[in-house]
C-alpha cells in the first residue's frame, strides 16, 4: 500500500514511508528538489543507485540513498538521507 502525506511547505505529496519512496523513484525525487530549489530545473534525477533503510532510535524510518543526475556537477549531493515522520509497521513508535 502507498502512504502519502501533504507537505506543510509546498502542499506537495511525499512518500510517508520507504516503500513509497521506491516506488516513487527519481520522479518524485527530482520533483522534491525542484520544488525546494535544491535542483536546478535543468536538471534531473536519472537513478537511485543506493536504497538502504537504517536503524535509529526515534519515531520515524530513516533511509540512506545514492542518487545519480542527468547532469551531475559539484556541489550536487549523490549521498541523500531521508527520515520519515511516521513508523505504519511498528506501533509503538507510530505512538510515539
Amino acid at each position: 500500500m502507498q502512504r502519502w502525506m501533504i507537505g506543510d511547505g509546498t502542499g506537495l505529496e511525499f512518500p510517508a514511508d520507504p516503500d513509497t519512496l521506491r516506488s516513487a523513484g527519481p520522479a518524485f525525487l527530482t520533483t522534491a528538489q525542484h520544488a525546494f530549489g535544491a535542483l536546478p530545473q535543468s536538471n534531473r534525477i536519472t537513478a537511485i543507485t543506493r536504497f538502504q533503510e537504517c536503524p535509529g532510535d526515534s519515531t520515524g524510518r530513516k533511509t540512506l540513498l545514492d542518487v545519480r543526475y542527468a547532469r551531475p556537477a559539484d556541489g550536487l549531493p549523490t549521498e541523500l538521507f531521508v527520515k520519515f515522520s511516521r513508523d505504519f509497521d511498528d506501533s509503538r513508535r507510530e505512538r510515539a
